[in-house]
């Protein structure tokens, strides 16, 4: 008997590395619904996976059938025996065929979408009320996500992650060097990431560096309103890219829409200050206003030159950096994986809030 069924896109490497933390302590077992996608580089997919799984569609996420492996995880979960099953969302057709053949009792949800980029009126919050009605069990990964389980007025049991996923946390020495003035983003070059804003700020403030790194839809546009203080960098390695933020002093992430922001929790880790969009799902579990960082309105440009003009003052700079320093990284970690080690422990209580 398995106490986690946990059924998801992608073998996603941050995925992969917390069922492979929750193999140790719990008994597991995850479906994975394609095992690589179009739009993802191949080290963001999990090498190492140490624990029972099984991908219904050997190939690209955004191509697969979804009928058939609807189907195919409808005879899956039918000779497997587990106490909780735990979908990845309510986005895809094969989360839809789980809760529904599926004991509401059983039934539990990762919730990885925010209040401030979901909808929470009309028909998308129609549909996702009828989703969450067959759900007993939520773990929603902050508490932006929480307050959306509130709007669709869900009254189960909520145990909240304080994360997505766990990125491997390399050790590293912390060389004392001079503030730089240097900024950094790290991601696709894609819309949604509202990187043409970024650059326009930047291109004003000539005074400060930044590189954007990463590639995308975007890239060639991005480059060509570049001022000369922007510098671009294509993707880099994830087993690279802690020497790319070791070589910044601060990190941003201008994100419109961005229902967590794996990116930002790393650069924390290595040390540097960050400044986040207030639509990014993370800042408010992981950016700490004026102690880790500072937060921004991504649609106010006037908004981020403040905060950039503020955290670019060398005493505001190197406060913030030590308290970057002080962060546990590792009871962040256990908090994550002591969640879902609690919620197998109890029954789905009404009204229940784990922090």
């Amino acid at each position: 008997m398995y106490e986690y069924l946990f059924i998801t896109h992608l073998p996603a490497f941050y995925k992969v590395n917390l069922y492979n933390q929750l193999a140790k302590r719990l008994r597991v077992y995850v479906i994975f619904v394609a095992s690589s996608s179009s739009i993802r580089t191949d080290d963001f997919i999990g090498r190492e996976l140490n624990f029972e799984h099984e991908i219904l569609y050997k190939g690209d996420f955004e191509s697969r059938p979804k009928l058939y492996c609807s189907f195919k995880l409808i005879c899956l979960l039918m000779k497997l025996k587990y106490k909780k099953l735990v979908v990845g969302g309510w986005d895809l057709w094969e989360f839809w065929a789980a809760v529904f053949t599926n004991s509401k009792a059983k039934n539990a949800i990762v919730v990885e979408s925010t209040v401030t980029e979901s909808a929470t009126v009309g028909i998308k919050s129609s549909i996702k009320k009828i989703f969450m009605s067959r759900v007993a069990t939520s773990f929603p990964s902050g508490r932006l996500h929480q307050q959306l389980l509130n709007s669709l007025g869900y009254s189960g049991a909520s145990y909240l992650t304080g994360g997505v996923g766990i990125f491997e946390r390399k050790s590293y020495f912390r060389a004392i060097r001079e503030f730089r003035y240097s900024f950094l983003y790290v991601g696709r070059l894609s819309p949604e990431k509202n990187l043409r804003f970024l650059v326009e700020v930047f291109n004003q403030l000539h005074f400060l560096k930044l590189t954007i790194a990463g590639s995308g839809p975007m890239a060639e546009e991005l480059k060509k309103i570049a001022n000369d203080n922007i510098t671009f960098q294509s993707h880099v390695p994830n087993q690279e890219i802690g020497k790319t933020y070791l070589d910044h002093d601060i990190f941003v992430l201008p994100s419109i829409s961005e229902p967590w922001g794996l990116v930002v929790d790393e650069a924390l880790h290595y040390g540097l200050p960050t400044i986040v969009s207030r639509n990014v799902g993370c800042y408010t579990e992981l950016v700490e206003e004026e102690k880790t960082g500072l937060t921004f309105d991504p649609y106010d440009k006037n908004s981020l030159i403040v905060v950039l003009k503020r955290i670019s003052e060398p005493s505001v700079f190197y406060r913030i950096k030590k308290s970057v320093e002080e962060i546990d990284f590792s009871s962040r970690d256990d908090d994550q994986i002591m969640a879902y080690i609690l919620a197998s422990q109890k029954n789905s209580t009404h009204g229940e809030l784990r922090n």
